[in-house]
């Protein structure tokens, strides 16, 4: 009877020692994971695919006839890879890019004035300078789309 209490605890413990590990292990449903990143994981693959190749060849387990041919496809794939990792790239940059001009846009009725005392941009709502201090109207403010600066 003792055993089998000591078996079931022991069982418990090692159930209880391993549970992180396997936590770890096991894949999150809610992870979405970067096309880009992605990409990158098949090409380093790839890579590795193509250095075990190189040396199962320096080994002798292939002719140099059938090498070339896997490295050629090799080769291709990893090509066609870094074109598309190169083309979301691109896309990636567009994205931001409309994005950051999008930010730049002033909201409407929510013109920025220019500080007469440091020349940088302040919201129209502001009373003062953010940057310098100076005060709205005793500071002179100016609105940036009328053009005094």
């Amino acid at each position: 009877m003792a055993v089998a209490i000591g078996a079931i605890v022991a069982a418990a413990g090692l159930v209880a020692l391993m549970l992180p590990f396997l936590r770890r292990i096991a894949p999150t449903a809610t992870a979405v994971m970067d096309p880009i990143q992605k990409l990158r994981q098949e090409r380093n693959a790839l890579y590795q695919e193509t250095r075990i190749l190189r040396q199962d060849f320096d080994l002798g387990h292939f002719s140099d006839e059938e090498y070339q041919a896997r490295f050629q496809t090799n080769r291709l794939r990893a090509a066609a890879l870094l074109r598309r990792q190169d083309e979301l790239e691109a896309l990636n940059r567009q994205l931001e890019e409309e994005i950051l001009s999008l930010r730049k846009l002033p909201a409407a009725g929510d013109e920025d004035r220019r500080c007469f005392e440091c020349g940088r941009e302040v919201r129209s709502t502001a009373e003062q300078c953010s940057h310098c201090g100076a005060l709205a109207p005793g500071g002179g403010l100016g609105s940036v789309a009328q053009g005094e600066e």
